[in-house]
């Protein structure tokens, strides 16, 4: 037996696209390789897949990093749909990156509430039965913030909104969820935050047009102000949450391997995550990770691969030893890390599945074609007690401390 009930509350704030013509003929032929593929469970592993029945879970999904306009985009979303259709999603948490390059720009090209680019990346890409009228709760990412973050925000009352499902009510803002899942009362309480806002913005646009990203010391300064309300947001949300899973989301990770550098947003959270038992998850590298440090909680899920997979692991060197369960980097998934059994087909993208049992959770990580590539071990409730700290992690991962298999030299591949 499942019922839920949902509360959203928001917070004040201050508050050239590409032709897919022929990315369209080759999505339709991948619609149709997704409804032939995607398993309701696949190999995961160690772990076992405890909540591979539906029925008996509360469920819902996430994807970041997607608003391309490209074949992974939509191939993303074939699966995306088909999985949410299997599992009765109830909703969909978009972590940033949502328009690419450079955002939205009202305009003639864009329209003026961003109208002509909403329908062409979202409203007409996320067209599955099972993805029509489920909301999608919004953040934005760095890619956002190059162009008019408002403009994503005010789509949320845009009457193009097919069945109000945008939702995007303030840069930051919290979902929760009452419901009953075998027999048991659970509470779910998800924060969403703008890791933009909170340290700086990683791109510098050229003249050219091009995009790149700045190292740390180099951040772009966003609104202090808005920064240190989001902040105290943050903290008094978490301290005060009676949440039995409670989720933290923004774009940028606290942990990851991928290629973009890290962002100061470990110094600001990972000690409160520690604290309050949340849990993370975040876009910004174009990968799946599942890092969990010794001695703690706190499992860090990167869903970046909205629309590519994958980045290369160019800060592997950034991550404490033994706190990798789970990676896949490089094109196409060229290198694996947690000892699951590879696929033999290259991940064009994808995005990450989540099911509430009476007494854990899981996550599962899905190629674009929905095949379940890990699973998560059983993520227990929180005690809704402090906890004490965790020590800072040493030493970090190095090629030969960390090793991951190729797919080319691997034989422990599946379907």
């Amino acid at each position: 037996t499942q019922r839920y009930s949902e509360n959203c509350m928001g917070f004040r704030g201050t508050c050239s696209t590409m032709g897919v013509s022929i990315q369209v003929i080759l999505v339709v032929a991948m619609v149709s390789l997704v409804m032939d593929i995607v398993p309701t469970a696949s190999a995961s592993g160690s772990n076992a897949a405890t909540h591979d029945d539906p029925s008996t879970t509360y469920n819902f999904l996430a994807i970041a990093d997607w608003g391309n306009d490209d074949v992974g985009q939509h191939a993303a979303a074939a699966g995306l749909g088909v999985v949410a259709a299997q599992i009765n999603a109830t909703q969909v948490f978009v972590l940033g990156d949502n328009f690419y390059t450079t955002g939205i720009h009202p305009g003639p090209i864009d329209g003026p509430g961003g109208e002509v680019r909403f329908k062409k990346t979202f409203e007409d890409v996320y067209t599955a039965p099972s993805l029509s009228s489920i909301p999608f709760w919004v953040v934005a990412g760095n890619h956002d913030h190059l162009g008019n973050v408002t403009t994503q925000i005010e789509y949320t009352t845009n009457p193009q909104n097919l069945n109000g499902r945008w939702r995007f009510p303030n840069y930051y803002h919290n979902v929760t969820h009452h419901f009953e899942v075998g027999g048991k009362e659970v509470e779910l309480e998800m924060l969403l935050f703008d890791s933009v806002v909170m340290v700086g913005n990683t791109d510098t646009v050229h003249a050219n047009g091009s995009v790149t990203e700045v190292p740390l010391s180099h951040l772009h300064e966003q609104n202090d102000s808005l920064a240190t309300e989001q902040l105290a947001w943050l903290k008094e949300r978490i301290e005060s949450s009676t949440a039995d899973y409670l989720w933290v989301g923004g774009h940028y990770p606290v942990w990851a391997i991928g290629q973009d550098p890290p962002t100061g947003v470990r110094q600001i959270l990972r000690d409160l995550l520690n604290k309050w038992e949340a849990q993370y998850f975040n876009g910004h590298q174009h990968d799946f990770e599942h890092i969990v440090e010794e001695g703690s909680k706190v499992n860090y899920v990167s869903t970046g691969a909205g629309h590519f997979c994958c980045y290369a692991d160019k800060n592997l060197n950034t991550v404490p030893e033994k706190s990798i369960k789970f990676a896949t980097s490089g094109p196409g998934g060229a290198e694996w890390w947690g000892g699951v059994p590879i696929p033999n087909f290259e991940i064009l993208s994808g995005f990450t599945s989540y099911r509430v049992g009476p007494d854990s959770m899981q996550v599962y990580y899905h190629a674009h074609n929905g095949t379940v590539l890990y699973v998560t071990p059983p993520i227990l409730p929180r005690t809704k007690q402090p906890q004490p700290p965790v020590p800072e992690p040493a030493p970090f991962c190095s090629d030969a401390t960390c090793p991951h298999v190729d797919r080319t030299n691997s034989t422990n591949s599946t379907v």
